[in-house]
């Protein structure tokens, strides 16, 4: 559980770190505000309707490095738990 939340919290944070998230664009360009109001009816718990998004890299030097770092793991794959994970 530990290890689950704390691999959460690093992939939420990278992600504010490298990119702005705005609102979805119509077929014409213009924002579409998310409706915070839209909830989807559940047994229990309650979440919102699908909305539109975009995630915009910060800066170019951001959308860089992430590129670089997405070749690399399709190239080596990457290591969970002591065992290396390949991209196929």
């Amino acid at each position: 559980m530990h290890l689950a939340e704390n691999s959460l919290f690093i992939t939420i944070a990278r992600i504010l770190w490298a990119f702005n998230i705005l609102p979805g664009l119509d077929s014409e360009g213009n924002e579409i505000p998310p409706d915070t109001e839209a909830y989807e009816p559940g047994l229990s718990l309650t979440s919102p309707k699908p909305f539109k998004a975009r995630f915009v890299p910060r800066s170019e030097e951001k959308k860089l490095l992430i590129v670089e770092e997405w070749e690399q793991a399709q190239r080596e794959g990457y290591v969970i738990l002591g065992d290396k994970v390949r991209i196929a």
